[in-house]
């Protein structure tokens, strides 16, 4: 393409555009007269209040008589403002002769603004003396109109007609002063010394302008001529030859009127349909706006020039000339996300076709249409670059906030409270929102959607809210919109009334469509589509409502632990908190912002370091391409392009507070009970905190003692910082005295800051590692929980906005520290024989516990449970704070339950093991083929359990039985009555069979129990011939095995088939109707079981059954996979799952590139149409294992 300039940065708005008017209901903004059609009209664009984008502000150009009082009304709201040819939109698809007109009123102008013209107060006949005004700069924010630079105080400046000049811009040698210095308006207040000054330097100037007039005379006289002496500076102008750029404007005359001939027997031949035709048959793109005129002006110029061929960077994308670029930009889009940034002002062509049928049709266009005349497009390069918006604008009456808000890209949003009702926001534009509510689904989900766009290369920013409502007594019902520009007042709004609720429901779903591309009722599995807006998760639950009682008046509690309440739970300083990270919480109110949502931003900001490790010639448009996910996902008020892993970690941070503040607005919204509903909300949030506090004694030698602690801990480098504790608190979480490791040893008292909206997850859910989709840049050691020896460290990090801030003491058992000296990136992979690092006064705790045993240390804020810094022996037993048992989550008790079984687990390991040890199996032993498997008595509870089925789950097990009995006597297989938890496992020497039982609910399905032995050793064991079969859907992931199996020395035949040379073991593939690995002896039933013995076979991953943490999680999310094949479980929720597994997995410590997860999840995105964006991490994990 050449040497093209870097368009991926925003992209400048043109000031001005010219067109010819289309209809004659247009005014002129100056004296408000009609506009008539096909008139020339020019506009100013500024910032539209309506909606997120420029708008239109014409006033007439035409030349004709009856409008020619409209001619100069643009000049002169013009006044000093710039203009060029350049920053004209639509200058190019003008007539030649309205173009030169344009040039001539721009000549015209800028002769009239500048120093001594006319209009700037001095005329070419001189300037009197008298219509001067001098003075002494009273400030050095003046700017002398000649020079534009400023004027410095207590410095002379002349003044003519409201315009400020410095003395040697203003008296030149060619200029002609009348009068006399004294004449001068304030020459009597200027020191005697000026005045002499001025009288010389004008003196001066008069002598040199005579004695070149004498000159001129005696000349003149001289070579006996007569006539009369023109003034000085104005000569007679010489012929001058043509010069280049005169020969390159003779050039675009030609190419102008081309291309109007062109325009104009498309227009007056053509209809419609004949156009569209004769587009489609050259493959060009319907463009995406602009109607009529865009399409004749795209068939023009591939009419002239020849068609563009398609863009070798997007290969879908067709470019179009653009007249505010001045070159060719592709339409297409990179990704979903991101439109192609690719431009060239000469691309390839093609010739422009003409069907025959067409060419019969108008013979124009065979005989007389200039039909490829041209190789290539001519531009105007000659007119200087695009002037300022803002210097436009400000001569032109525009709205001033507005245009500092295009600079900015900042402003506060509309004032105006929403209304909340029945736990939704009502927009306070809605005209009806206090007689109306939100429409819900038969589901109970509202009709309610936020969508958003981010832009970075255009620089939008736009939002669209869209409502269905009912009045609460009357049947009627109305859809609400409204959008704008997210964080400014730009936007509007529009609400429909409808009689019925189907037809209101019908208009939703049709506006749903038309903004996201998606079916609203696929919108739990919405896809962002190219072109098309994002839709903002939000949280469905019910807003925090207003109660009648003021926080603190009714509670018993003690008033420090009152103070603090309000504190953590005031949403004031919560949304202060957000907008301190420029989040647009008008647009987005506080707490609708859902937890997946901000695991999608921290997905993408993950991305974006992974980019910044790479470098290579598309770096440039991924990271706007993640940058513009990353704004669609979390709106905020202004965008910034996250260039740097600087900016990167900064929005990592606000996503981990802003998990914080989420769980702590949580806490403030649960479903009340009417009979509390009048209780002190300090009380109710205290209670949900599940963390008794108590208030240590001012007068107590504790309190005495911490106060000392944090007084010799404060830094030398930090005086800056005063502080003065105001109280101490003790904590005591539920729970978290059990589950702390003191047997790690190394225990110390340590300091921990935070803000003070963060709090409310602390206190409730502890000190917490960031989630695994965050990025792992931007901390001193890696992921992990810090802590400081020093108060002052910590206290920085407080946050503190009114004064007062909370930290946290806490008892930490660090285990082995490991010092470092520099910063460095640890990881559970590289702490394997620590439990923390040290630098200085940092501390850092490893993530070497898995997500459901990582739990934490005890958080005391400024407070601290003292048996450890007494060096005590004893625990502090369980707390009873008269806090409820159960959170009210049936996920989080679920999850909790999990947590505690795998405990419990871990803790009974070498019984399990032993237990396990039962299942070993012995040397192989042919059975007889005769052999007939016994069938095993069935528990009366399963027999009773299964009548209780339905008939098709019936049927489903008979299958599975009949299946697993054919496997049975193929292999003459001994059945065994040793039953094991998850499976049921038959063992007879070596003889013995794994039957997978359908998936249920039970907590026991993800322990370690259910992984036997003889899978998790299954590639010490099996080697030769082997047996698999497979279903179709099963065939990716079996396709990705093969390829890992040649580096492995393992032979694929059959149905998939790979390349091993010299083969250590043979897989022999069958497409049948189920899962099953064996051979001959030994058979496994179920996709599973079978994953996890080809995984072990292959050395792609492991399962020993010690390993509770692994197995646990891996058998867990393999049963997730099966669902998906099943077409039980969406697939998109699925890799968000393994996405946090696989991040668990590596902070554990794997010892494998990749596993069998890597491999289903590569398998199931390779299926999907539109796989997801983060597609790349998945094929580097692949690639590491050399598929």
């Amino acid at each position: 393409m050449g040497d093209e300039p870097d368009n991926s940065a925003k992209l400048v708005e043109l000031p001005y555009r010219a067109e010819y008017a289309k209809t004659n209901r247009s005014t002129c903004k100056k004296c408000k007269q009609p506009i008539g059609q096909d008139a020339l009209r020019i506009s100013v664009r500024e910032p539209s209040q309506f909606f997120d984008g420029m708008q239109d502000f014409w006033w007439d150009f035409s030349m004709k008589i009856f409008l020619r009082h409209h001619y100069k009304c643009f000049w002169t709201a013009l006044k000093g403002g710039e203009i060029n040819e350049r920053s004209i939109r639509g200058f190019d698809w003008l007539k030649w002769e309205d173009q030169e007109r344009i040039r001539a009123s721009i000549s015209e102008h800028d002769a009239a603004t500048r120093p001594g013209s006319s209009n700037s107060g001095i005329g070419k006949d001189g300037v009197q003396m008298s219509m001067i005004k001098v003075e002494y700069a009273k400030t050095d924010r003046g700017k002398c109109h000649g020079c534009n630079l400023l004027v410095a105080k207590g410095v002379m400046k002349f003044g003519v007609k409201a315009r400020f000049y410095h003395f040697e811009c203003l008296f030149t040698p060619n200029g002609i002063y009348d009068g006399q210095p004294g004449q001068i308006s304030g020459y009597n207040d200027l020191t005697k010394n000026d005045q002499e000054m001025l009288n010389d330097q004008i003196d001066q100037i008069v002598r040199v302008h005579q004695v070149e007039q004498d000159v001129a005379i005696a000349t003149l006289i001289a070579n006996g001529g007569t006539g009369t002496l023109l003034p000085t500076g104005q000569k007679r102008p010489a012929p001058v030859e043509k010069t280049e750029i005169d020969e390159k404007m003779d050039k675009l005359k030609i190419q102008t009127n081309l291309l109007w001939e062109l325009r104009t027997g498309f227009k007056e031949l053509f209809t419609k349909q004949q156009l569209n035709a004769l587009r489609e048959a050259n493959f060009l793109d319907k463009p995406e706006a602009g109607g009529e005129d865009a399409l004749l002006e795209l068939l023009c110029d591939a009419a002239l020039f020849g068609r563009s061929t398609r863009c070798p960077t997007c290969l879908t994308g067709q470019y179009m000339f653009s007249s505010t670029q001045q070159m060719y930009v592709c339409t297409g889009h990179l990704t979903e996300w991101t439109r192609c940034h690719e431009s060239t002002r000469q691309p390839d062509r093609i010739p422009f076709g003409v069907p025959n049928e067409m060419g019969i049709a108008v013979p124009w266009l065979i005989n007389e249409a200039p039909i490829n005349k041209m190789k290539e497009r001519l531009y105007i390069d000659h007119v200087g670059k695009v002037v300022s918006g803002a210097k436009a604008f400000r001569h032109l009456g525009a709205r001033k906030s507005l245009c500092a808000e295009m600079e900015s890209g900042h402003k506060s949003a509309a004032s105006g409270k929403s209304f909340v009702k029945n736990g939704t926001t009502i927009d306070a534009e809605f005209t009806h929102a206090q007689v109306c509510h939100v429409v819900r689904d038969p589901d109970g989900s509202p009709y309610n959607a936020v969508l958003s766009s981010a832009d970075l290369s255009s620089g939008r920013n736009s939002y669209y809210k869209l409502q269905l409502l009912k009045h609460d007594t009357k049947e009627k019902y109305y859809v609400f919109r409204s959008w704008g520009r997210i964080g400014t007042t730009q936007g509007g709004c529009v609400e429909d009334e409808f009689r019925s609720r189907h037809m209101a429901v019908d208009s939703f779903e049709i506006h749903f469509k038309d903004k996201s591309g998606n079916d609203w009722k696929d919108r739990k599995y919405f896809r962002k589509k190219a072109g098309f807006m994002n839709i903002v998760e939000t949280d469905n639950s019910e807003l925090v409502a207003e109660t009648a009682v003021a926080p603190g008046s009714r509670s018993q509690l003690p008033r420090p632990i009152i103070d603090i309440m309000k504190m953590i739970f005031d949403v004031d300083n919560m949304k202060q908190a957000l907008k301190e990270y420029d989040i647009d919480i008008e647009k987005m109110p506080l707490g609708k912002l859902s937890k997946s949502q901000i695991t999608k931003a921290f997905v993408v900001l993950h991305e974006l370091t992974e980019l910044f490790n790479t470098a290579n010639c598309e770096q440039k448009a991924k990271i706007i391409d993640a940058s513009n996910r990353f704004y669609s996902i979390i709106p905020h008020n202004k965008l910034e392009l996250l260039e740097s892993l600087k900016r990167v970690q900064k929005k990592s941070v606000m996503l981990e507070s802003l998990l914080e503040i989420l769980e702590a607005y949580s806490m403030m919204n649960p479903k009340q009970q009417p009979e509390v509903v009048e209780r002190d909300p300090v009380d109710t949030h205290y209670e949900r905190l599940s963390c008794k506090m108590t208030v240590v004694d001012k007068d107590s030698d504790e309190y005495k003692r911490l106060v000392d602690y944090a007084t010799k801990t404060h830094g030398q480098t930090h005086q800056q910082l005063k502080v003065e504790i105001i109280d101490i608190l003790r904590l005591e979480r539920s729970g978290e005295a059990e589950r702390f490791r003191k047997d790690l040893g190394n225990r110390m008292l340590l300091w921990h800051g935070s803000g003070v909206p963060n709090y409310g997850g602390i206190l409730s859910q502890g000190l917490r590692i960031a989630p695994p989709e965050a990025p792992v840049t931007g901390y001193m050691f890696g992921k992990g929980v810090y802590f400081a020896d020093m108060f002052s460290k910590s206290a920085n990090y407080c946050r503190a906005q009114t004064g007062e801030g909370l930290l946290l003491l806490a008892d930490v058992a660090l285990g082995k520290i490991h010092p470092e000296q520099n910063s460095v990136g640890h990881s559970a992979k590289t702490e394997p024989l620590f439990k923390s690092c040290a630098m200085t006064d940092m501390y850092k705790l490893s993530p070497y516990f898995s997500e459901a045993d990582r739990q934490r240390v005890d958080p005391i804020p400024v407070l601290y449970s003292l048996p450890s810094y007494h060096d005590s022996p004893a625990a502090s037993g369980p707390v009873e704070n008269g806090c409820a048992s159960s959170s009210g989550d049936h996920v989080k008790d679920l999850e909790n339950a999990q947590m505690a079984l795998i405990a419990r687990l871990k803790q009974q390991g070498p019984s399990i093991e032993k237990l396990l040890q039962n299942l070993r199996i012995g040397p192989k032993v042919q059975p007889k083929a005769s052999t007939t498997p016994k069938s095993e008595p069935k528990p009366a509870a399963a027999e009773e359990g299964k009548e209780k089925k339905s008939g098709k789950e019936n049927k489903k097990e008979a299958r599975k039985e009949n299946k697993a009995k054919a496997v049975e006597a193929k292999g003459g297989n001994k059945p065994s009555a040793q039953p094991q938890k998850g499976a049921s496992a038959k063992v007879d020497g070596a003889t013995w069979i794994v039957k997978e039982e359908k998936p249920g609910a039970e907590i026991g399905q993800s322990l370690a129990a259910n992984v036997d032995q003889g899978v998790s050793q299954f590639h010490a064991q099996h080697t030769g011939q082997l047996s698999l079969s497979m279903t179709p859907e099963d065939q990716p992931w079996v396709q990705i095995l093969a390829k890992i199996a040649e580096q492995r020395g393992v032979l694929f035949v059959g149905a998939v088939r790979n390349n091993t040379a010299t083969p250590k073991s043979t897989i022999a593939v069958a497409g049948k109707d189920t899962v099953t690995l064996g051979n001959g002896t030994y058979s496994i039933v179920g996709r599973i079981s079978v994953w996890k013995a080809l995984g072990a076979l292959l050395g792609v991953s492991s399962f020993e059954a010690t390993d509770a943490v692994h197995a646990a999680h891996t058998h867990q999310w393999l049963l997730k996979a099966n669902q998906v094949l099943e077409n039980t479980y969406f697939k998109e929720t699925l890799m968000r799952e393994a996405s946090r597994f696989l991040s668990s997995r590596d902070s554990l410590g794997g010892h494998y590139a990749a596993s069998i997860p890597d491999l289903v999840v590569f398998a199931l995105i390779s299926k999907l149409q539109n796989p997801p964006s983060n597609v790349e991490l998945w094929r580097s994990r692949i690639k590491n294992i050399g598929v």
